[in-house]
């Protein structure tokens, strides 16, 4: 079951870059809403890479600190070595004793707002029927994330339901952000929980993946038990 993990409003702004949302008084009011959407989008991300580095350096694991600046180089095919958590090398060990070496950890992040949205979509009532992470599938102008190429690849996959502030950037000073925490052994999520999005034109350009179907393969509490 997932876990819930906190950040307190320091951590929180250095991570959604208020300071970037006051730029956008300068665009057009519907290329703004359009900008907003995206960035709010990549600080959701950043919130839960933060929340996954605490959470590896406290069971032991170390690893480098989430990226928060924007791209700068050109090629973009470089942004899923960005977006990978560097980390110090460990194994998953089975009930048998069988190690599983994992190369890398990746985070998919949702705001429980855009769970709550989706549920709607579908007929539900409550977020958890709606939460669901995200990957990209290859375009013109996008790179195709890796892993969807790679179903076998021992990669660690932390989904994180992030409730962040009301104001998204301008947080109440007692304001702590809270967020629910699963991993996946990547392997183990086969193309059978794969699904389009519900958006029509997300359709073609994402694959997602419902939080509901695959809860059942969730393993962060076992990991301080099973990390070697």
């Amino acid at each position: 079951m997932p876990i819930e993990r906190k950040l307190d409003r320091n951590e929180y702004l250095r991570c959604v870059n208020p300071y970037w949302a006051q730029k956008e008084a300068y665009y057009s009011e519907s290329d703004k809403q359009n900008r907003i959407t995206i960035k709010k989008n990549q600080h959701t991300g950043n919130v839960g890479e933060q929340i996954v580095c605490n959470f590896l350096r406290e069971i032991g694991i170390q690893c480098n600190d989430p990226f928060f600046e924007e791209y700068a180089d050109p090629d973009r095919s470089k942004i899923w070595d960005m977006d990978t958590m560097g980390l110090s090398s460990f194994s998953l060990k089975t009930k048998k004793g069988k190690l599983y070496p994992i190369e890398s950890v990746t985070v998919k992040s949702q705001l429980q707002g855009t769970s709550k949205w989706c549920a709607k979509q579908i007929g539900g009532t409550d977020w958890e029927e709606g939460a669901s992470f995200m990957w990209q599938l290859s375009s013109r102008t996008r790179y195709q994330d890796p892993l969807l190429s790679e179903p076998g690849k021992p990669v660690l996959v932390f989904g994180v339901i992030v409730d962040a502030a009301k104001d998204f950037y301008n947080p109440p000073d007692n304001f702590v952000c809270k967020a629910l925490v699963s991993a996946f052994y990547w392997p183990a999520i086969s193309k059978k929980y794969w699904s389009d999005p519900i958006k029509k034109n997300l359709k073609g350009k994402k694959k997602i993946i419902y939080r509901k179907d695959i809860i059942h393969l969730d393993i962060i509490n076992r990991l301080p038990d099973i990390i070697v």
